[in-house]
Order: C-alpha cells, then structure tokens, then sequence
C-alpha cells in the first residue's frame, strides 16, 4: 500500500540512502499517482537535503514540489522550506518571496509567527531596516508571549542603531534588563554605536558598565580591549594601559591579547618613552613569531630607534621587517625609512641608493615620491648641482600633481637664491606660484622674491611682491611679516603715512604678536620724521607698557630717552638711558651708555658725563666706532677741566684703538697743541 512505500522511502532516507529513495519514490508515482503519501515522500526528501545542509538540492526538491503538486495541502510548509533553503544560501530576495507566498495559504496561521520572524530577518540582511523593524514589531504585538520575544527585542535594536535610531534602540535594549545573556549584549551594541561614531566616552559608558555589572560577559572583541582603546583615543593613557595590561596578562587573550600587547607598545611609543616601546613589541614577537601584528611591531621597533637617533639600529629593524614580512603593507615605509636613516647619518650616497631601490620596487607607492624626493636631497648635500637640477625637472614631471612638487621646485628656488643667481631664483618661485598657488610653499615662494628684490634695494618692487603676500595669503604664516616688512619697506621710501597705516593695522589686530615689537619701533620712526614728537613718546610708551617683561623695553626707553634728548629733556633722557643700558644686547646698552653721557653734557654735569663716557670706553672696547666717539668726548671734557694728562692720555689710546683716520686726526692735532704748549 501507499504508507508502505512512504514508509520504506523513510527508511532510505534514514539509512542515507537517498538514491534509493529517489528511485522508489519514482517507482511510487507509478503505482500510486494522486496518494498524498507521494507528495508527503517528496517533501521528506527536500527535508532530508534541508538537515544534511545541501540547501541547493533542498530547494530543488521544494521547486520540484510545487510544480508537480500544486493543488497540495503541504503548500504551506512547502513554501515555508523552500525560503528556509534559499535564506541558508543567502539568497534573501528569494527567501522574502518564499516567506510572502506561506502568508498567502490558507492555513498560514500555523507558521504565521515563524515567517513573520523570518522576514524580519531577511529585510535586516538586505539591509531594509525599516521594514524588518515593521516585521518584528508585528510579530510582538500579534504574538506577545513569543518564547523568542527577548531575542527579537535584541535584534529590533541591532536594527534601530543601524538605521541611526538611537533613541528606539536604547528603548529596545532597556527592554531587555532581566536577561543576563542578552541585555549585556544590546549594551555591547550601544557601545559599538559610539564606537563607531568616535564618541569614545559615550562608548566607554556601555563597555565598563557591562564589566561592571556582568563581569562574565565574554565578547569579541574583548571589552577590555574596547576598553583600552576608548581611553586611548580620548588620550588618556594611564586608563588605557591598566585595562590592556590587565588583558596581556591573561593567559587565554587569542588575537586580542596580542593587540593588547601591540597596543602597549604604541602607547609608550606616543609618550616617547622609546625603550619600553621597544620592550613591548619585542615581548609581543617573542611570544607569538606568527602574530598577525607582528609587521606593524617590528616596523615600530624600527621607528622607536629612529626616534632615539640610533639611526644604524633602526635600519636594522627596517631592513629586519622587508626580510620577515615581505608581503606587509609597511615594507614600503620601512624601505623609505632604511633611505632616511642614512641620510640622518649623512651617507647620502647609500641614502641614495636606497631610495632608488625603493622607487625601482614599489613604483606605485604613495612612498615612491617621497624616497624620489630623498635622492634630490642626497644630491643638493653632495653638491652635485647639475643631477639635482635634472632630477627637480625629472620629479615634476613624474609626479606633477604630488605635495611634494612643490617642495622640490621651492628647493630648486633657494638653491639658486644661494648661489646668488637671483634671476633664476625668481623665475623658479614664479613657476611655483603658478603652478601650485595653493601649495603650503606658495606663500613663502612669494615673500623671496619680495625679499630678493629688497637685497637689490629694488624698493618699489619689493613693495609690489610683498604686497602680493599680504592679498592671496590672508592666512599665512607670514601675513603678519609681510605687513611689518611692507611698513619698513615704506620707511625707506620715505612714505610715512602708509608706513603707519601698515604698523598700526599690525598693532590693532596683532598687538601680542612677536613682530608688534617691530610695528611700534616703526610707528616711532614714522611719527618722528613726520615731527609729530607727541605721538612718537606716546607709542614708544606704549611699546614699553605692553611688554613689561620683554626685552624690547630697553630698546624703547633708548629711543625715547633719545627723543627727550632732542626735546631738551634731560632729566627725563637720563632716566631712559638708565634704565636701557641694563639692556642684555650690548648693541642697545653701548648706545644707551654713550647717550647718558651726553644727556649729563647738556644738562651740565659734566662729572656724571665724564663717568658714563669712561664707561663706554672699558665696557664696549670692542664696538670701535662708539669707543672712538666717547673717547673724543673724554678728550674734549677733561681739556676743558684743564686735565692736560687724562685728556693727552684719551687722545693716544684714540690713535692706538682708532679706525677712522679722520677722528685720528683730530686726536692727531690735540696731541700737537699739548707738545707746544698752545693750549688755551
């Protein structure tokens, strides 16, 4: 009878016969065409693929189901293997318009709760979160006991952080308080959100509470590791080495023990502590030869000793990682690296050659132009001009778009700015300008060729290059400078007015600005050749004011003790120059000292003058124009105080010291009158 022939296919299939079972079930269509027991022998075939995973020949079993029987009550069930076999291959379009044709049977309410969690399923692998949502949601609400109803409340969340509902995943996962398996694991997912977003606080949050309150949590990667690294990328290293020590030492960490322990070592390498750096990736390689960080360490072993300028000892280590690791991704770098340690070393032939190796073997790396712009420099050191001029026009040709180029072209510049062939220079910053004007090298291109053209006192234009600075690189690093230079450069033209207005927009808008200093020391000599003396004490005070600690003072109070000087203030000049000859700079406190002497001659005190002249004389013997001056006036003072020897004494150590032969004469004729008596 027919259960007899359903019952021996059964027994084929038990047996793993399924050939067998194949064949009598062919066998049965012949005898017992319309039995439910044939179609009931079919779906136990598709069944038996389905359990042994041969999810191909399961759902060409169910399709075959369907074709030949499509009036059948298993249907339902039918359809329903099918989407189970096609979800297993992945094919989840196809498992969807499975599932959707068990709704559509009349006797689905049996399956219902089953395709309705499936379907959430596959809408969340092809990534139509809303829907899987909508699914699981409906499933919940229909069917609210569900023994699986924490699991679905898992992966409503999974599928709300996903489509960047934060606040309803959070909803689901607190839903899930209660269960030890599954609420550390949605907090888990709440970490990795912020994990991913680079809100490393707010992922740490999630990951010390699960440590905290489910110390038996076991996850991959290991929280003490997500923990580590939360602390590491908000800087805070003291945090992060005690979590990633704590899982270095355990004895089963599998890879992420030995990230733990690679991240050890890049720690100290960050906080330049070099050796126990190196101590680290050492211990990590000889713990585990095989680790799959094991380049990465070997390569920053190698930096570590760079760092500490054991240049001989880092490219060992470079060269130690292109023989161990030849297929790593950092045997480019280390290779470029091998090239900068002798260069470091100031071997540049083998730098050289080590930088071409580099290029001839990885000719497409982003380290390529960097090891090409190596050999240019090896050339530049070795004063081998001719190869470096060829090899600045073979880069920029091999690599015209490359950050580098300009670099290259602002060294081909400077080396003719060197040389003194001004022509070239400027002609070469020209063509890097114009090639690259938004080069970080553009800028300073720009302010050499003003500068040169102010060596050739080229004045206006200077002006006009420097100009350019100050309008297309409102940014720069050298905005500031140029204004101050373009405030100097006005001076000289005698253009006051513009001066000024270039001091005075540095000051208003840059007031502690290292080169302020200049701006008011410029404002002063741009008000006192205008003869507006007032506004000239007043900005010198100013500068004084502002820089009470600075230096700069002394050389204010020279310059307003110089300008009461003019102004027949002397009482006041005194008290500059005194306070300025405490200058560091013996430039500044020579002059101040002269100028106190002076400042006493006009006010007549001639003792105090005599005092500050002689001064000048055995503090500043070495600045011979101001020896020579003082010592004029000491001549001149001690002859009118009758002093006949002191002041033939001052005359003959201006003959011995002097270089100006026409102060020598002067001392020359005083010396004559002595001799004849001819002194009045």
């Amino acid at each position: 009878s027919d259960p007899i022939f359903w019952g021996i296919v059964k027994a084929y299939l038990g047996a793993d016969e399924v050939e067998k079972a194949m064949l009598l079930y062919q066998r049965f269509l012949s005898y017992f065409l319309a039995s439910p027991w044939v179609e009931q022998s079919l779906y136990d075939i598709g069944q038996y693929y389905f359990g042994k995973k041969e999810y191909t020949n399961a759902a060409s079993t169910f399709r075959q189901f369907l074709r030949t029987y499509p009036e059948s009550e298993l249907h339902e069930w039918v359809h329903f293997m099918l989407g189970e076999s096609l979800f297993n291959q992945k094919d989840y379009l196809g498992a969807t318009a499975a599932y959707q044709q068990v709704l559509e049977q009349k006797g689905r309410a049996s399956l219902e709760p089953q395709v309705f969690s499936k379907l959430g399923y596959t809408h969340f692998y092809l990534k139509n979160y809303e829907v899987a949502i909508q699914y699981w949601e409906k499933l919940l609400a229909d069917f609210p006991n569900l023994p699986e109803k924490n699991e679905l409340l898992f992966w409503l969340a999974e599928a709300s952080l996903l489509k960047q509902d934060y606040r309803k995943g959070v909803g689901f996962v607190d839903k899930l308080q209660g269960d030890a398996t599954l609420y550390p694991k949605g907090l888990n997912s709440l970490g990795w959100y912020h994990f991913q977003r680079r809100e490393w606080k707010e992922a740490n949050q999630y990951f010390l509470k699960i440590l905290n309150e489910y110390p038996q949590y076991q996850s991959t990667p290991s929280l003490f590791l997500m923990v580590g690294e939360c602390y590491l990328n908000q800087n805070d290293y003291q945090k992060a080495k005690t979590y990633l020590m704590r899982l270095a030492s355990m004895i089963d960490g599998n890879g992420d023990k030995d990230k733990a322990m690679y991240l050890l070592g890049w720690v100290a390498y960050r906080e330049e502590r070099f050796d126990e750096a190196i101590r680290q990736f050492q211990s990590l390689l000889e713990s585990n030869p095989r680790s799959p960080y094991g380049d990465e360490s070997q390569y920053w072993i190698g930096w570590s000793h760079f760092r500490k300028k054991e240049f001989h000892q880092a490219i060992e280590e470079f060269q130690a990682l292109a023989q161990k690791y030849p297929e790593s991704p950092y045997v480019p770098s280390a290779l470029l690296k091998i090239g900068d340690g002798y260069y470091s070393l100031k071997r540049y032939a083998q730098a050289a050659n080590s930088y071409s190796n580099m290029v001839r073997a990885y000719p497409k790396s982003k380290e390529a132009p960097e090891a090409d712009f190596g050999i240019l420099l090896c050339l530049l050191q070795e004063k081998k001009y001719d190869s470096f001029i060829s090899r600045v026009e073979t880069f920029l040709k091999r690599y015209p778009q490359h950050a580098l180029a300009s670099q290259a072209l602002m060294q081909l510049g400077d080396y003719y700015q060197q040389e003194r062939m001004k022509e070239k220079a400027v002609k070469t910053y020209r063509e890097l300008i114009t090639l690259f004007p938004n080069s970080e090298w553009a800028e300073d291109a720009q302010f050499r060729i003003a500068f040169l053209f102010m060596q050739d006192r080229r004045w206006a234009e200077a002006i006009e290059e420097m100009d350019k600075v100050v309008r297309h690189f409102p940014k720069g690093h050298l905005f500031i400078e140029a204004h101050v230079e373009l405030g100097g450069l006005y001076l000289l033209l005698q253009d006051y007015p513009k001066a000024l207005e270039r001091y005075e927009w540095v000051i208003k808008n840059h007031p502690q600005h290292p080169l302020a200093k200049r701006a008011y020391l410029g404002m002063e000599e741009g008000y006192r050749n205008l003869g507006k003396t007032d506004q000239a004490e007043k900005i010198l005070k100013e500068l004084i004011a502002g820089f009470p600690q600075d230096d700069i003072q002394f050389e204010g109070q020279l310059k307003l003790g110089i300008l009461f000087l003019t102004q027949k203030k002397y009482g006041e000049a005194v008290t500059a120059f005194s306070i300025a000859v405490r200058s560091p700079d013996e430039r500044i406190a020579s002059q101040a000292q002269f100028k106190l002497g002076e400042a006493y001659l006009e006010g007549e005190n001639r003792e105090l003058a005599l005092i500050q002249f002689s001064k000048v004389v055995y503090l500043y013997p070495h600045y011979s124009d101001m020896l020579e001056e003082a010592l004029l006036k000491l001549g001149t003072l001690y002859m009118a105080e009758k002093k006949i020897p002191e002041a033939r004494q001052a005359y003959r150590k201006l003959l011995e010291k002097g270089k100006r032969e026409d102060r020598k004469e002067v001392a020359r004729k005083m010396l004559d009158q002595m001799e004849k008596g001819d002194i009045r």
